[in-house]
């Protein structure tokens, strides 16, 4: 059992630092795309 919670905590910690790093790339698109448009 403790095992099991171990195992979806480090799932949900990579998850969460995946969903940062997306958030990232999404940012760098928007200001890119926002950037592009001034141009």
């Amino acid at each position: 059992m403790i095992d099991n919670a171990d195992k979806s905590f480090k799932n949900s910690a990579e998850y969460m630092q995946m969903e940062k790093h997306i958030n990232i790339l999404e940012l760098k698109i928007k200001a890119y795309l926002i950037l592009y448009n001034i141009i």
